[in-house]
């Protein structure tokens, strides 16, 4: 477990790290909220990772750009 104040490029260059010196080889797809630190740490350290941004955060990203009265429809 890694804990931070923040989720910054540093913080997950750092967890990303860890986890290769602990024998992660390759990750091949990660799902994430998108967060750009966590988008460039993970290409940095395995450069041939798929990035997919997680369902439920591209809804809500999505849903901000809908009307209230729309949204329950």
């Amino acid at each position: 477990m890694w804990l931070s104040q923040n989720e910054s490029a540093s913080f997950w260059m750092n967890v990303l790290t860890d986890l290769k010196t602990r024998g992660v080889e390759e990750i091949r797809i990660s799902s994430t909220d998108n967060s750009k630190g966590f988008t460039d740490a993970i290409k940095t350290i395995y450069p041939n990772t798929q990035t997919q941004i997680c369902i439920v955060h591209q809804l809500r990203n999505s849903l901000k750009f809908v009307v209230w009265k729309d949204k329950k429809q």
